[in-house]
């Protein structure tokens, strides 16, 4: 199967699980700010978001967005919604396996195109 064709994550095979290289909590625009931040540093990993409610899985190789899922969404679609999952905890994890390619819009395309959504919608969309 060709790797763009891929609509779900691979299984996470490591015996011990790696520690994080990063982690925390946040809300609002903030998972938007960490994938900028991965995307400048070319940064490499699987960042993974959980809310309440909804959970994203964000596939970053050398700072570009390779593969989203959001629930039962994959693709741009999954990483626009992700981007604005509000308030989550979330955990970047180092990935040397295969990397799911269903992301083929370039990543600063679609990061500016989640700030023109918050500049429009701002806080409103987390009420």
């Amino acid at each position: 199967m060709d790797e763009a064709q891929v609509t779900t994550p691979p299984p996470i095979s490591a015996e011990v699980p790696a520690k994080p290289l990063m982690q925390g909590e946040i809300a609002g625009r903030d998972l938007l700010e960490v994938v900028k931040m991965l995307n400048r540093l070319k940064k490499t990993g699987v960042l993974t978001a959980r809310g309440a409610e909804n959970r994203t899985e964000i596939y970053v190789k050398q700072g570009n967005v390779v593969a989203a899922f959001y629930n039962d969404l994959s693709g741009a679609a999954a990483l626009t919604r992700g981007l604005l999952i509000g308030k989550a905890e979330f955990v970047l994890e180092a990935h040397d396996g295969r990397f799911p390619n269903n992301v083929l819009q370039e990543t600063a395309f679609i990061l500016e195109s989640v700030d023109k959504i918050l500049a429009e919608y701002g806080e409103r969309l987390w009420a």
